[in-house]
């Protein structure tokens, strides 16, 4: 993950943690050294996110000079997978050109309806809706293949229903519902206003599985696709959700790395692209697997629980202590024990038909 625009934006979105005006644009120099680095001992298929802040700040052209960089550092027969995370305010017909002639996988956030939408994400002239409406809009005229996030606060976790509708008819066909947990600074250990409650959050939960389940041939919710992977496979493709935290290496625009975009602070810096030498290999890697090792529950309450194989504890940014329970907990336990009989007959059709499909 890259952050080529720092935690610059255009919208001043009210449950924002990664906003920085005062960040720096992602150099050229920069972008060779981490490509000069990566890819030469990547494997054959690369995945990279550009995210923010909003990286459509920097310009259709400086994303074109980065491609010509990183082309000049891929080996042959080497695919690398672009993607990019936007609020689709600035999606105009050059960028919808660009992402098509490229191919690049967007993913676009709205919050469901206009009204839960444009209570927190604006802009300086007030709501975004219906700019980012236009820019996906843009997409769907071009049939690029985006993905909607979804964050859930406190102005759309009552209205399951009309979220659902509003993402579907915008065409939308993969879905990711995220919710919004953040810490109050003032009263350490208390979240933010905006912060969905535990048992709401679970009632959301439990009417979008049932909303998705009748369409789960045409309609992805990470989620839930996530807990699926795990009862076929044993390992979870959301973060969230997996024993660990995620092997990704998250650079911030002035080159700095870290091991998780939520954490992009002092005590967990790995190093910098900007270092002399192999700056990938100098990186702090025992720092790295210590990250990785906080993901593992620390709550006296995981270690009986009947779901603890389908989040390992949660995200730790939604642990009020490191020796607490994850925020959502309940949520999660909601979900679970309404949605997950039918996970499981799922499970169990997809398990029948890759034996079948291996005789």
């Amino acid at each position: 993950m890259l952050k080529p625009a720092g935690g610059r934006c255009n919208l001043d979105c009210g449950y924002c943690y990664a906003r920085r005006d005062h960040e720096p644009r992602m150099s050229s120099a920069t972008l060779e050294a981490f490509f000069a680095a990566v890819l030469p001992i990547a494997g054959e298929d690369v995945s990279i996110c550009w995210q923010g802040g909003e990286p459509t700040l920097m310009g259709v052209e400086w994303f074109r000079e980065m491609l010509a960089i990183q082309r000049r550092h891929e080996r042959r027969g080497q695919c690398v997978l672009s993607s990019i995370q936007t609020n689709a305010t600035l999606i105009d017909e050059e960028w919808a050109r660009f992402v098509a002639t490229e191919r690049f996988l967007v993913g676009a956030s709205i919050d469901g309806s206009a009204v839960a939408h444009d209570r927190y994400r604006v802009g300086a002239s007030g709501g975004s809706y219906d700019a980012a409406v236009a820019g996906v809009n843009r997409l769907g005229r071009r049939r690029i293949p985006y993905n909607v996030l979804t964050v859930v606060t406190d102005a759309n976790v009552k209205e399951p229903q009309r979220t659902w509708d509003a993402l579907t008819s915008l065409g939308a066909r993969w879905l990711q519902m995220i919710p919004a947990v953040e810490w109050d600074p003032a009263h350490p250990g208390q979240p933010a206003s905006f912060v969905v409650e535990p048992e709401a959050y679970g009632d959301f939960l439990c009417e979008l599985f049932d909303l998705w389940f009748e369409r789960r041939q045409q309609i992805s919710v990470r989620l839930f696709d996530s807990a699926i992977r795990t009862l076929v496979y044993g390992s979870a493709s959301q973060c969230t959700q997996a024993s660990r935290c995620s092997a990704q290496l998250t650079v911030a625009a002035d080159g700095r790395v870290y091991p998780c975009d939520h954490f992009m602070v002092d005590a967990w810096q790995l190093g910098s692209v900007q270092e002399h030498g192999d700056w990938l290999a100098a990186l702090d890697w025992e720092r790295f697997d210590a990250f990785a090792a906080r993901k593992e529950p620390q709550a006296p309450a995981c270690e009986d629980c009947d779901y603890l194989r389908f989040c390992h504890g949660g995200c730790p940014k939604h642990r009020p202590a490191e020796d607490a329970v994850s925020h959502v907990c309940q949520s999660t336990r909601m979900w679970l024990e309404h949605g997950l009989p039918d996970l499981e007959a799922l499970a169990a059709t997809i398990r029948r038909r890759t034996l079948v499909g291996r005789r």
